[in-house]
């Protein structure tokens, strides 16, 4: 009678989640995977505001401000975007970045500054 109970129990209690190893070590590297890409979205918006902030935040002798912009030069040629994952990170498109004279001839900050905005034209204060 003690064993009818136990297996009159068991077939009541419900059923635990269960899952294979092949499961597991699939949504890990999924998991994995995403985080990854995370990351690296987030490394881009972090050099991309740092280079320009460095810009804004350079006034020349003149008391010219670096700035970067969206000019739409040409109405067949949408400008480009960000992604939605990179906007919520905060970042922002722009396809003009406009150094100030003083960060004009840096030769690294210019490096920086298409490292960060390879699809922008860089012009100088003076243009």
């Amino acid at each position: 009678m003690n064993e009818n109970s136990n297996t009159a129990e068991q077939a009541t209690r419900p059923r635990r989640f269960q899952f294979s190893l092949r499961t597991l070590f699939v949504v890990v590297t999924v998991l994995g995977a995403g985080m990854g890409w995370l990351g690296h979205q987030v490394l881009v918006v972090r050099e991309r505001t740092q280079v320009l902030d460095a810009i804004q935040g350079s006034v020349n002798g003149y008391g010219g401000v670096g700035r970067a912009s969206m000019e739409y030069d040409n109405p067949a040629n949408p400008p480009p975007t960000v992604s939605w994952i990179r906007r919520i990170l905060g970042d922002r498109p722009a396809n003009v970045i406009i150094l100030p004279k003083n960060l004009a001839g840096d030769e690294e900050m210019i490096r920086r500054v298409r490292d960060a905005f390879p699809n922008a034209r860089i012009l100088s204060d003076d243009e």
